[in-house]
């Protein structure tokens, strides 16, 4: 793992990047991003309206992820509306 992380890293080191979660729950993994990657903008797919409505904001809030930089979208991730959301 650490050697995929050090690879991912070198890779987009310095870049900003825009993310997509999907299937991501309450969000838990937006702080592993967050800290590792200079973000400008995540999507976060879910499909459980309860967990991306009323769960993944105050995951978000307790790791002090910025609001305006993620996207929490109540969808299928097989049916993603990203692309209207860019």
């Amino acid at each position: 793992v650490k050697i995929m992380n050090s690879l991912v890293q070198d890779k987009f080191s310095g870049k900003s990047i825009t993310c997509a979660d999907l299937a991501c729950g309450t969000c838990w993994n937006m702080k592993y991003v967050f800290d590792n990657f200079n973000v400008e903008k995540a999507f976060c797919v879910e499909y459980s309206k309860h967990r991306i409505v009323d769960l993944a904001p105050v995951v978000l809030k307790h790791y002090n992820i910025p609001n305006e930089r993620v996207n929490l979208i109540n969808s299928s991730a097989y049916e993603t509306p990203i692309e209207s959301n860019i």
